[in-house]
């Protein structure tokens, strides 16, 4: 009876090894892991079993090997899960002006996964956009001040957010100080 190291993946752990017998044959092959025990199927003398979503820890393998004269042979291997640590997206902003419209742009990445959702909420208006590169232009916005936050939410339910503001200007009306005086003139000498 003979056990590999145990290759593991993430929260995947395969176990493999052989189990053979110089003077007959291996009636079974048991697995325990931390005290349960999992059906082994041989193929020839190999064997595989393959235990998915295992939570962080020590895990600690016992096999063993029962011949058709019910001798026993046994090995056994550790090994360890590590916790997996779930990374928050990234959310970056910057809001540009151009007389009474504004275009929020920015990006949304999240490195150990995928983003799902890019929410922007402009001074308590909501609106979703695509994740990745984004960009939102908003017209005929009234004169005042804005505070815009964006939030990007990741395919684990984590989120991150990001701020900035903006200022829609009062449109001043400029008054041709020469129309007036023209007219003027024009009054003074009647015509």
């Amino acid at each position: 009876m003979h056990l590999n190291p145990v290759e593991v993946d993430g929260k995947t752990a395969v176990i493999t090894g052989t189990a053979s017998d110089s003077d007959g044959q291996v009636a079974t092959v048991t697995i325990s892991i931390n005290g349960t025990e999992y059906p082994v199927v041989l193929n020839g003398s190999e064997f595989i079993i393959t235990l998915t979503d295992l939570d962080a820890g020590s895990y600690h393998v016992v096999a063993v090997a029962t011949d058709n004269d019910q001798q026993q042979g046994s090995d056994t291997v550790d090994f360890e899960i590590e916790e997996i640590v779930k990374v928050a997206p990234k959310v970056t902003v910057s809001a540009t002006v151009d007389g009474t419209s504004a275009t929020i742009s920015g990006s949304a990445t999240d490195e150990d996964g995928e983003v799902v959702s890019v929410v922007i909420a402009v001074n308590g208006t909501e609106y979703s956009v695509s994740g990745g590169n984004y960009s939102k232009t908003l017209t005929e916005l009234a004169a005042g001040s804005y505070d815009v936050t964006v939030t990007a939410t990741d395919n684990d339910g984590l989120t991150a957010t990001a701020n900035t503001s903006f200022t829609i200007e009062e449109e001043v009306v400029v008054d041709n100080p020469w129309g007036s005086w023209w007219s003027w003139w024009m009054d003074l000498w009647g015509m």
